[in-house]
């Protein structure tokens, strides 16, 4: 398929079954509540009960994204039924795999950042006096053209970490939709492979076009949310389900291709 029909097709699809977008609608709102919890009541135990609570039902969308996934790999028209013991297992799954794409970038990302720190530190330990330093004098040993080229260098070296593993990731996804199997998802060659197979410049642009969308719909959710008293709460129902249905409607159909 060509990019806009998948993202015309993705579009529509939340509106296929206005009860399962609202059914996972009123799931993303309780696990919204229960995360903010502590913003209303004053007791450690029920904070920590209610973001677990959040955790698990952010875990059954992840599970149940899934299977919108799959639906979409195998060019199902039709929503998926909420399977809450299935999506569980599944949305565990899908946070395994994403831990585990992300977890290099994330170190790599750390360690120079770390590095980057110790520079700053060693350069602040020069300073006579440090006890007295005015806070001018530190700033203008730690921030000087060295230590802020360094501070470019961990950014852009984190974005193109963060690109590269999130297509890397998209592809591993695509393969645990298929087979349910986290061996197969975290194969990163295969990873590498699949993407080359669809063409990277092809999912770049589907995931820079999809990020143009989803900033739309955020930006109309922030304008509703502005309604008094239910403006949030309809954001939330409507808005967030949708995002989940198109997101992964459109990843699936792009990875369809190889499939």
């Amino acid at each position: 398929m060509e990019i806009f029909e998948i993202l015309k097709d993705s579009v529509k699809y939340p509106f296929t079954d206005i009860k399962m977008l609202l059914i996972i609608g009123v799931i993303l709102v309780v696990g919204s509540v229960l995360d903010s919890i502590g913003s209303y009541v004053d007791n450690g135990i029920v904070v920590i009960l209610g973001m677990i609570a959040s955790l698990v039902l952010s875990i059954l969308v992840m599970g149940y994204s899934l299977d919108i996934f799959k639906f979409a790999i195998d060019l199902d028209g039709a929503v998926p039924e909420l399977d809450v013991e299935s999506n569980l297992k599944n949305g565990v799954k899908v946070l395994i795999v994403t831990i585990i794409y992300y977890i290099i970038p994330g170190i790599i990302t750390l360690v120079a950042a770390i590095l980057t720190s110790g520079f700053a530190f060693t350069r602040l330990a020069g300073l006579n006096n440090v006890e007295n330093a005015t806070a001018a004098e530190a700033a203008s040993q730690i921030f000087t053209p060295d230590f802020i080229a360094a501070i470019g260098v961990v950014m852009v070296i984190a974005i193109v970490l963060y690109i590269i593993f999130t297509l890397l990731a998209l592809m591993g996804e695509a393969r645990l939709a298929r087979t349910g199997n986290i061996d197969d998802a975290i194969r990163f060659r295969q990873s590498y492979a699949d993407l080359k197979e669809i063409g990277i410049g092809k999912t770049l642009a589907l995931l820079i076009l999809l990020f143009i969308l989803v900033a739309i719909v955020i930006f109309i959710m922030m304008l509703v949310s502005f309604i008094p008293i239910a403006g949030i709460f309809i954001a939330t129902l409507i808005g967030a389900p949708f995002l989940v249905f198109m997101q992964n409607r459109a990843y699936g159909l792009l990875y369809s291709e190889i499939a």
